[in-house]
């Protein structure tokens, strides 16, 4: 298996729209050729050559299949890695917003019907993602780096919450 990154891979454009079903089509044909399970009776090193391939086709399709991973996989390929530091100066609307939204988490026990609260907050954060991922998609495309790195840490923290919101559900759909 060719070197490549992880678009290449999966033989899809370098964007960061994605279509989702190619994506999971080629995935499935790259597995069908690599899986392990072919190489059974293969020697040592076929066998462990496939696992590898096998391995980062998994990494490709688990980082291009997330939103917020693929975008900050596109920064990487721009190589303008991640930072490490914390110097860019926050969105104070967004930090004020993700006050909001762990305060209304947090308080959804104490309501009076916390499943409807609850529900509103999942839609609320769900369609939070929506404008922070054509904002990452303008920036990358204008090639403002600083401005992509923002919206991913916005799409990293709303999946975030996401998830604790759905933890959230889950416990309370087991009361």
């Amino acid at each position: 298996m060719p070197n490549s990154n992880f678009f290449e891979l999966l033989g899809l454009p370098v964007t960061f729209v994605v279509d989702m079903k190619l994506l999971s089509s080629n995935y499935r044909l790259l597995q069908a050729k690599f899986h392990p399970d072919k190489f059974a009776h293969a020697s040592d090193a076929e066998q462990r050559s496939a696992l590898q391939s096998s391995s980062l086709i998994n990494q490709a399709y688990d980082t291009l299949r997330h939103p917020a991973n693929r975008a900050a996989y596109l920064l990487e390929m721009a190589e303008d890695r991640l930072r490490t530091d914390h110097t860019m100066r926050p969105d104070p609307a967004f930090l004020m917003q993700q006050i909001e939204w762990r305060e209304s988490l947090a308080e959804v026990d104490e309501l009076d019907n916390p499943e409807a609260a609850l529900e509103h907050l999942l839609t609320e954060f769900k369609s939070a993602l929506k404008p922070v991922e054509v904002e990452f998609s303008e920036a990358y495309a204008t090639a403002n780096y600083e401005l992509a790195h923002h919206a991913v840490d916005k799409m990293q923290f709303i999946y975030k919450l996401l998830a604790e919101a759905e933890a959230v559900e889950a416990r309370l759909l087991d009361e």
